[in-house]
């Protein structure tokens, strides 16, 4: 039928398969000395925990800050446990965006080349400009106890 593909069809730079812990493997002989065995895929599982890990960063920090302006700088040391993890994720996010696949041009690129070029063109001067105010404040709280 018209819509039914057969898997030797397609070309063996373009398969692309998944082992259990989905972090994306090639078939493709052009790929295999290029390619870092610890780039993520972007849709690995190991990827999307790492979303979830930062979107729960984001609900607690959003959820927190209004308490914070309202009633100061909280100094519970629970309170500064939970910003330096915080701290700490924001921080390894910027590491894992470099250890990421990227699309580009339609292709999936695992080289840490394009990797690095794609993220700097994109996120990461906000990412890091972030993270270091991020710093600067858990340092100022800190000095100030």
């Amino acid at each position: 039928r018209w819509n039914q593909r057969n898997s030797n069809s397609i070309p063996p730079e373009v398969k692309e398969f998944r082992d259990e812990d989905s972090i994306s493997v090639a078939s493709s002989s052009f790929l295999r000395g290029r390619r870092c065995p610890f780039i993520l895929h972007p849709s690995s599982r190991i990827r999307l925990a790492w979303v979830m890990t930062t979107l729960a960063t984001c609900i607690y920090e959003f959820a927190t800050a209004p308490i914070e302006l309202a009633h100061g700088s909280l100094t519970h040391p629970i309170v500064l446990t939970l910003h330096n993890a915080c701290s700490i994720v924001w921080t390894l996010d910027i590491v894992i965006n470099f250890l990421t696949a990227v699309y580009v041009n339609g292709a999936l690129r695992f080289d840490l080349k394009t990797i690095a070029v794609e993220y700097s063109r994109s996120w990461l001067s906000m990412d890091v400009a972030i993270v270091t105010c991020e710093w600067l404040a858990l340092m100022e709280v800190v000095e100030s106890n």
